[in-house]
């Protein structure tokens, strides 16, 4: 999974959870793994809280200089 996004209005309802839990159920994967910035700390948490892990630091060159600082994060079931 590369990227996952809720409605910051709609945040701290549950909503991530219950459609991180759909889309587990509807894929049933061996492991779901996605980047997240490293500032990015509510989703790192949100992450944490769900059963994710830091596999590793990244840091992706998005072009002109620019790079994207990220988490790689995985879960294994």
């Amino acid at each position: 999974m590369h990227k996952f996004y809720i409605d910051q209005q709609k945040s701290n309802a549950g909503i991530g959870t219950e459609v991180l839990n759909l889309l587990i159920q509807q894929i049933n994967p061996k492991s779901l793994m996605l980047t997240v910035n490293r500032q990015n700390f509510k989703s790192i948490n949100f992450y944490f809280k769900n059963g994710f892990k830091i596999d590793r630091v990244e840091d992706f060159d998005i072009g002109d200089g620019y790079e994207m600082n990220d988490f790689v994060m995985v879960r294994m079931f």
